[in-house]
């Protein structure tokens, strides 16, 4: 069987002629995602002050911050200027495009601009666009204040950016993570494992009556939880997990027992650590210096007399801390 060769048909007009690309063509959002763009730079004008003083109430961007949702931009995906205006339900941002508007009176036009839904805006610093608002979205990236802009129309600061929707999707899985594992560790450890982590952590261990236990209890596991409003949240949580899992939170806690229980003691011989009952000199130590982490470091370096010391004030300690 013989196959006809197929002759390409070439299509009547110029053959240097390439089709347009627009960004909306190479750059378009992905519809289940939701975009956010953010101010970089402080904005003063109407910026509300306070009455006394002047400065700033919301800094550092007013509540809302409008951008022109009409202008000249250039299209990035063929160099050239072209008019452009958000309106809802157009096929493109671009002018020229929006066929049902060509015959339209510039008054209603103008009237179209002005309407609620065509407002781009920032609401305290911030501009959310969900993936399906592809006119909003691409009226935000065309702007010459755009942060990632490669060719302004007009040579303007870059005022915003688009913040990296994966990136951010990544932080707040990684905080989740964080909190849920600094939680689970907060709420199955020990009683004596939450006292020596809470000591490294600041917290007042001094009270270990059940009321004060249960005080303890409170501030240790608030610490465990993330807290938006902190700027180094993330930080505090990688600390609270670190102090839990560092095999020096329990021998830091162990001296400092010792030492304000009276198990030992650094001011009855100058110079010397002692057992405080029978005050019988155990080594040399300077009082002034941090003994508590002297003695720490010495045990991990497996001296002798030091691992002896902290077995017996552990001993003292569970002690105490079963009764």
């Amino acid at each position: 069987m013989t196959t006809a060769a197929t002759k390409e048909t070439k299509k009547p007009g110029n053959p240097t002629f390439v089709a347009r690309k627009t960004v909306q063509d190479t750059d378009g959002p992905l519809p289940e995602k939701t975009y956010e763009f953010e101010l970089i730079q402080t904005v003063d004008q109407g910026k509300p002050v306070d009455r006394d003083n002047g400065k700033p109430l919301d800094a550092p961007y007013p509540r809302i911050f409008t951008r022109p949702n009409s202008g000249i931009a250039i299209d990035e995906a063929t160099g050239v200027a072209r008019a452009w205006r958000y309106i809802v339900g157009q096929p493109s941002i671009w002018v020229e495009d929006q066929v049902s508007l060509e015959k339209v009176d510039k008054k209603v036009i103008d009237a179209m601009l002005g309407a609620e839904e065509n407002q781009i805006e920032f609401i305290r610093g911030k501009c959310l666009v969900r993936g399906i608002e592809k006119l909003k979205y691409h009226a935000l990236c065309i702007h010459d204040a755009y942060e990632a802009k490669k060719r302004q129309y007009k040579p303007v600061p870059r005022i915003y950016r688009l913040t990296n929707p994966d990136k951010e999707v990544q932080r707040a899985l990684g905080i989740e993570d964080l909190e849920f594992k600094a939680l689970k560790l907060a709420h199955e450890c020990t009683e004596e494992e939450m006292l020596q982590s809470a000591y490294t952590m600041g917290i007042n261990v001094d009270d270990i009556t059940p009321s004060g236990i249960n005080i303890i209890k409170s501030q240790f596991r608030s610490k465990a939880k993330y807290d938006p409003k902190n700027p180094k949240a993330l930080e505090s949580l990688q600390f609270f997990i670190t102090v839990m899992e560092n095999p020096m939170t329990k021998i830091k806690y162990i001296f400092h027992q010792g030492l304000k229980q009276g198990i030992i003691s650094v001011s009855q011989q100058e110079g010397k650590l002692t057992w405080a009952a029978p005050n019988t000199a155990i080594m040399d130590m300077d009082a002034k210096k941090n003994v508590v982490d002297i003695l720490t470091g010495m045990v991990l370096e497996r001296n002798e007399l030091a691992m002896t010391v902290y077995e017996t004030i552990r001993n003292e300690v569970s002690k105490d801390l079963a009764d």
